[in-house]
């Protein structure tokens, strides 16, 4: 067996001295959370809530510790952004929107704004709960990457 630079094992790399997880396993990870997350409703948020919770905390057990802490973080706010789209889905309509914002602590004039938005699920869902810091405390996601 030839060693070069970098050498990979069970879905790490050696990379200068350094454990790191494979690019192809963090997007693997992806679509594995992207087949949790997807749209069409089936499943209630709560219950997509804890597979979610089983599938990540069950990732991290194998590939966290190859994983950069900048990467986890940005890891862990596309997993807050797919469950952003996965709210907005559910809630359909706009006055549905604007009802579910305001009782979330977002200011009527943001809350109309943004339940009037004619964008799909994914484009806003940044800019959905930028105002209320307690929405993930809210749903009890508190985040499982970091």
């Amino acid at each position: 067996m030839r060693v070069g630079r970098e050498s990979s094992v069970l879905g790490f790399k050696i990379h200068h001295k350094k454990l790191r997880t494979l690019d192809s396993k963090v997007r693997k990870f992806k679509h594995g959370l992207k087949r949790i997350t997807r749209r069409c409703p089936g499943i209630s948020i709560g219950s997509r809530i804890i597979r979610l919770k089983q599938y990540a905390q069950g990732w991290m057990g194998h590939y966290g510790c190859g994983l950069k802490y900048d990467d986890a973080i940005a890891l862990d706010g596309w997993i807050r952004r797919r469950l952003r789209m996965c709210y907005w889905k559910q809630w359909r309509r706009p006055r549905r929107r604007i009802r579910a914002l305001t009782n979330l602590g977002v200011n009527k004039r943001d809350a109309i704004r943004l339940g009037l938005s004619r964008k799909s699920y994914w484009r806003p869902s940044p800019s959905i709960f930028s105002s209320p810091v307690n929405f993930f405390i809210f749903t009890s996601f508190y985040g499982y990457i970091v």
